[in-house]
């Protein structure tokens, strides 16, 4: 999918009769207090990394810049050298709902490391949102997607049964 090409889904969605690339689709449900809300913050947040995609990826203190404010204040502080080492060797695990750190999330939507295009999204009532996403590869990391949609105000995710 190109950028233009999500930068439409982003705003309008999956056209009637389109079909998605890659592997297919997958589904994220999440929960919030206004999924409207959510949704307008996590639009506004990728659209700043869409747009920037197509020319040399800026610095981590040029995004700092770009992104909304309040994207940047939800992303954790660096880590130094020695708290990544730490981590590496497991003197230290973080949490699945630790904060991402900006330069890590950015890391994951560098245009050659994208695994996931947003596809469509869907409030169902005012507390959940359905988020459809196109995928290239299988297993997929979805955690730069999710980490997105908690700065962005989700509250937690909903677990979805087939069948």
């Amino acid at each position: 999918m190109t950028n233009e090409e999500e930068l439409r889904h982003l705003a309008e969605g999956a056209r009637p009769a389109e079909a998605a690339g890659g592997l297919g689709l997958v589904e994220l449900v999440a929960l919030a207090e206004d999924a409207g809300q959510l949704l307008l913050r996590c639009r506004q947040v990728l659209e700043c990394v869409l747009r920037e995609s197509g020319h040399r990826w800026p610095t981590l203190d040029q995004w700092r810049q770009i992104l909304p404010a309040w994207f940047v204040d939800a992303c954790a502080p660096e880590r130094t050298v020695e708290e990544d080492a730490a981590i590496l060797d497991g003197r230290f695990r973080l949490s699945d709902d630790a904060p991402w750190t900006l330069s890590e999330w950015l890391g994951w939507l560098e245009p050659d490391d994208r695994q996931w295009f947003w596809w469509d999204s869907l409030a169902e009532g005012r507390d959940r949102l359905r988020i459809i996403v196109e995928i290239a590869d299988w297993p997929t990391p979805l955690g730069s997607l999710r980490w997105l949609v908690k700065a962005s105000g989700a509250v937690g995710f909903a677990e979805e049964r087939a069948g």
